[in-house]
């Protein structure tokens, strides 16, 4: 969370106090006047708790909220900012979106497991083992590259991450748009994994039971996820790579 920042005065070269500028507050939800709505609960976001929160004459002491600009991860980056820790400089969408590609490439990894274990024994037309078609052999074989490539991107991304961190290198526009890429591009794959593996199961493969089809369902907000949606990555890392400014707040 993007709270780490001690609050300063003015006076010590910090955010400027503006009236009814933009604030970060952590809020105990057991306070008197909190409520949150279970609002999230359509498909594959039932887990994520990212519920409506009401406030009705809540109070947050003075001491819990620093002031929260426009376009924080600028602010943070810069050296002269102090942080509780170097890791809070990284863009906290940034490291969600590595979150979600990987929880992506777990998810598409034990759903091809799965499928190739049931698969053994399973009869398709006429009594020919489906072990031995060979299309089944070539969208596995493809469903199992693309996800072992998200898991490569991922990773690399992270480790990559670490590595600034430990060396407590500020991360730049180029490194922000790195990590979105890398997971956008990592829930691509997965995502066209998982429809080969639908594929290879069939409409028997559903109809016989298994987890596959909770897991396709979960999978599905994952890629359409704002913070790493491709509409959205892609036009960034374009305008980028043109010298334009990006424009997204987060």
């Amino acid at each position: 969370m993007r709270g780490a920042s001690p609050s300063r005065s003015p006076a010590e070269g910090s955010l400027p106090e503006v009236e009814n500028a933009r604030r970060f507050a952590l809020v105990d939800l057991r306070s008197p006047g909190v409520t949150v709505d279970p609002t999230w609960k359509a498909m594959s976001l039932r887990a994520s708790a990212t519920d409506h929160v009401r406030y009705k004459d809540a109070t947050v002491p003075a001491g819990r909220h620093v002031p929260f600009p426009d376009k924080f991860r600028e602010v943070f980056r810069a050296p002269d900012f102090p942080v509780i820790h170097h890791r809070y400089r990284e863009d906290w969408v940034a490291l969600s979106d590595l979150w979600l590609g990987a929880m992506a490439v777990g998810l598409a990894s034990a759903a091809l497991a799965e499928a190739a274990e049931g698969i053994r024994e399973r009869v398709a037309i006429a009594g020919v083992k489906m072990i031995e078609r060979p299309t089944i052999h070539v969208n596995l074989g493809q469903a199992g590259t693309l996800i072992k490539t998200a898991g490569d991107t991922v990773l690399a991304a992270c480790a990559e991450t670490d590595a600034r961190i430990e060396a407590a290198a500020p991360p730049t526009e180029t490194d922000y748009l790195r990590q979105l890429g890398a997971s956008m591009q990592a829930l691509a794959c997965c995502d066209d994994a998982m429809r080969l593996i639908l594929r290879v199961l069939g409409g028997n493969g559903l109809r016989e039971g298994g987890n596959f089809e909770r897991r396709y369902r979960d999978f599905q907000a994952m890629p359409l996820h704002i913070n790493a949606h491709r509409d959205r990555v892609t036009e960034q890392i374009g305008r980028h790579l043109l010298g334009l400014a990006t424009e997204n707040t987060f």
